[in-house]
């Protein structure tokens, strides 16, 4: 399926995308999550119910060429992680995880476009 997004040729917008992703412990469905996200050409991405445990998002953070924050608590429930693209201009202030894998708080300083 194509996408083609009005957004993609204006200045200064941010193309934001979520997805309950609903378990990407399975191999075969992270590559088919990152395939379709970069299909939609995203800036940030929230994702839920990761079912990921602590430091899995390195994998995805890998594949998808910018930063990962995430939120855990075990591999078959919970998590929310936050995937931000390498071109968009970015610094982390902070993170603030909930231990219960619910919710993920990121505080950055965009740059001007």
């Amino acid at each position: 399926m194509a996408y083609k997004s009005i957004a993609q040729n204006l200045p200064n917008t941010i193309q934001i995308a979520t997805w309950n992703v609903n378990g990407l412990q399975e191999g075969t469905k992270k590559h088919k999550v990152l395939y379709h996200l970069g299909k939609l050409s995203s800036d940030i991405v929230f994702l839920q119910e990761l079912h990921f445990k602590t430091g899995q998002i390195e994998y995805l953070k890998r594949q998808w060429v910018g930063e990962a924050f995430e939120a855990t608590l075990t591999s078959r429930s919970r998590g929310v992680g936050i995937l931000i693209n390498k071109r968009l201009p970015f610094k982390l202030i902070s993170q603030h995880p909930d231990k219960y894998g619910r919710y993920l708080v990121v505080r950055y300083l965009r740059s001007t476009f």
